[in-house]
């Protein structure tokens, strides 16, 4: 299985011991030049064996750092050196494939999630422990004429009641705001969560703007009033 290998290394050997003795011999024979000739060989045959013995580690060493970096196309033991290697190459391609696929899957979903956020009716606005702004979806930023928050604290310049009663909210203990944006008067429905994902956590708050639906049944009421 690993003849290849050791048929190359046995060669180098060998050529490593024919120089040695023919730079004692230079040296017995005071052909100095000669001997410096081939003491230069001799190095470079030491260090090709250690670089060729090494090879396997090196490739290894640079597969998981490209793994590290998210590099999936590094290419592994493109050489020749017996059965073994090129079976540890096709195991280490196949990892890296799985990888592959495991990424796309990833993206893929991760693109069908972010569709769905931005489609869904219901203002959501997730942001971290610092306020910073991770999330902010189309119905959100239609509600409250904003293209963007860069930080939660950016509440208060659109409404400062409206941060004021978001920023007091508990999760699971739902607030009715009534605020005026863009001289437009809304009836919101707030509501937070908490989350926490690999140990970094995050509340998510929904906005939902129930106006018309108020107005439905006011309208509705005063029907039922007029036909008694």
């Amino acid at each position: 299985m690993l003849q290849h290998f050791y048929s190359q290394v046995v060669i180098r050997v060998i050529i490593i011991l024919a120089l040695m003795a023919g730079m004692l011999f230079l040296i017995q024979a005071e052909s100095f030049s000669l001997a410096i000739f081939l003491a230069i060989g001799l190095a470079s045959s030491v260090y090709q064996l250690i670089r060729y013995v090494n090879h396997t580690n090196r490739e290894l060493a640079n597969f998981f750092a490209a793994i590290k970096y998210d590099d999936y196309t590094h290419n592994t033991y493109s050489g020749r050196k017996g059965k073994s290697f090129e079976i540890l190459r096709d195991t280490l391609q196949l990892i890296s494939k799985k990888f592959r696929d495991i990424r796309a899957e990833k993206e893929a979903n991760h693109q069908f999630l972010q569709t769905i956020i931005q489609h869904v009716e219901i203002g959501l606005l997730c942001v971290k422990e610092d306020g910073e702004v991770i999330l902010m979806n189309e119905a959100l930023k239609n509600l409250l004429h904003k293209s963007y928050l860069i930080h939660f604290n950016g509440l208060k310049k659109i409404n400062p009641q409206l941060w004021k009663k978001v920023n007091a909210l508990q999760p699971g203990d739902p607030e009715l705001v009534k605020v005026n944006i863009q001289n437009k008067l809304l009836q919101l429905s707030i509501q937070a969560v908490d989350l926490k994902l690999q140990d970094v956590s995050f509340r998510l708050y929904t906005f939902q703007n129930i106006q018309n639906e108020l107005e439905a049944k006011e309208l509705d009421a005063w029907q039922k009033l007029i036909r008694i």
